[in-house]
Order: C-alpha cells, then structure tokens, then sequence
C-alpha cells in the first residue's frame, strides 16, 4: 500500500514538472538568476553602509549624544534600538 503511495507522489510530481512550459522553465531560470546577481551586487553595498552606520553610532557615543548613539543597524536601515524591540 505505501508503495502504490510513493508511486502516484512520484507520478504527480513528474508530472507537474513536465506540464512546466519550456518558456515557464526559462522564465524561472531567469528570475533566480536575476535575484542571485542582485544579491551579489547589494552585498557590498550594503556592507559598506553597515560600516558607515556602526561609525556614526561610535562617534555619536564618544561625543556622548545620546539620542544618536541609541541608533542601531537593522537589515538594511538604521532604527533606533527602541523602534527595534517594536520591529521585532
């Protein structure tokens, strides 16, 4: 009985595979290789501005602001910490 199962799982996913159009296929080939190249190309970016953000934090601390040094990175912005626990 868990045979037959397996059988008609491995039937439905092969089929549905093969119902994808050759166009359908490129498009989704397309779109991850668009996303991968967009990734590559914001990481450094993105890491620079890190850096720049956790700067301003350190000079804003020693120069005792403390309404900026509160400042923290988030993802891909810089939140204060207490707009960061309503974040999350």
């Amino acid at each position: 009985m868990k045979l037959i199962h397996a059988i008609i799982l491995a039937l439905a996913a092969t089929s549905s595979i093969l119902a994808q159009s050759p166009y359908e296929r490129e498009r989704v080939l397309l779109k991850e290789q668009r996303d991968k190249s967009t990734a590559t190309a914001l990481e450094p970016i993105n890491r620079r501005y890190k850096a720049a953000v956790e700067q301003l934090v350190s000079r804003a601390t020693q120069a005792k602001d403390l309404e900026a040094a509160e400042w923290q990175t988030g993802k891909n912005d810089a939140y204060p910490v207490s707009a960061l626990k309503v974040i999350k």
